[in-house]
């Protein structure tokens, strides 16, 4: 992926980003992953709920910030948390990114796609010491 740096300090805690796009149905990312697959695109999904099973995701392929150009890291320094602003609707979740600890300038932003090991068919290449594997 591209990557992304900072060019100051975080601290620990520290909003970083907030992950926007296309809100979708589940169904619909489904379908705009095999259409992505199809047509060799990048893919900037992100489920709004626990992982696979959530029936709203974010779609940031096509409108979407910075954020979409996280990559991932066993070992991240972001944490991807569940936010929500002026209301506690649980049905209008947003995404935000926190620094999991005091990031230095210039290291790469980086958070943990899925929470445990996986099977997937897609090698990481994050080389930290305490890598997946795949994803």
């Amino acid at each position: 992926g591209y990557g992304v740096r900072c060019p100051v300090p975080l601290l620990k805690g520290t909003f970083v980003a907030e992950y926007t796009g296309e809100l979708v149905s589940k169904n619909e990312m489904e379908f705009r992953e095999y259409q992505y697959t199809l047509e060799n695109k990048p893919q900037y999904m992100i489920a709004l709920g626990t992982g696979a099973q959530s029936s709203l995701w974010l779609d940031a392929t096509y409108c979407g910030n910075v954020s979409r150009f996280f990559n991932h890291s066993c070992e991240p320094n972001l944490n991807k948390m569940t936010v929500f602003v002026e209301h506690r609707d649980e049905r209008a979740p947003r995404v935000g990114f926190f620094a999991a600890r005091d990031i230095p300038a210039n290291e790469e932003l980086c958070w943990k796609y899925i929470a445990a090991q996986s099977s997937g068919t897609h090698k990481c290449l994050c080389g930290s010491r305490n890598c997946m594997g795949n994803l």
